[in-house]
């Protein structure tokens, strides 16, 4: 499942008959501030990302930007006398539309969904991947701004739109994130 993801996003750069000027790659990485959502009791855990993307230039004023990002998300929960640490690290595939405001010279907003493929899930060191689902689908929408034509800097906030809960219960999680990145083009 997870190759087929990867070799749909690599199809469609090619369908998309590319000139080089209009394509450029880079790298990004930075913190995730995540908790889990709906009827989760939890608190927020600090973890990061760091991947890979493309960015494609429609027009002057719009971008597609799909990424390939590892992200350690999860949340922190409260055992009375001992915090635990619930780790969920991702392999999440977003494909961003980029807009660019005219009136600010470096500033751009984006929205588009994503796909996670989970990669493993722990809780205090034991492995607990069974009881979530393997795939999320979330929405994405941020903010960025390019320093110069090289380094830029994002803020985004993911919202888990997947039940991940796969235990049985009756009740539903999802995973929520906020990511502040930094990205570097090639």
């Amino acid at each position: 499942m997870k190759v087929k993801a990867v070799l749909l996003v690599a199809f469609a750069f090619v369908a998309m008959n590319v000139n080089g000027q209009d394509l450029k790659f880079g790298a990004k990485g930075g913190l995730n501030f995540a908790n889990m959502g709906k009827d989760a009791n939890t608190d927020m855990r600090v973890g990061f990302h760091v991947g890979g993307f493309a960015q494609y230039g429609i027009n002057e004023s719009f971008m597609l930007q799909p990424e390939v990002l590892i992200s350690l998300e999860g949340a922190k929960a409260d055992m009375g006398t001992s915090t635990e640490n619930l780790n969920l690290t991702w392999l999440n595939i977003p494909i961003m539309g980029v807009y660019k405001i005219g009136a600010v010279q470096g500033l751009s907003l984006e929205a588009g969904p994503q796909l996670g493929f989970l990669m493993s899930a722990k809780y205090d060191g034991h492995d607990i991947k069974d009881g979530y689902k393997s795939v999320n689908i979330s929405l994405n929408l941020g903010a960025g701004y390019a320093v110069n034509e090289q380094i830029g800097v994002g803020l985004r906030y993911c919202i888990g739109l997947s039940d991940l809960n796969d235990t049985g219960f009756n009740s539903e999680v999802s995973q929520n994130n906020f990511q502040l990145s930094v990205a570097y083009k090639f």
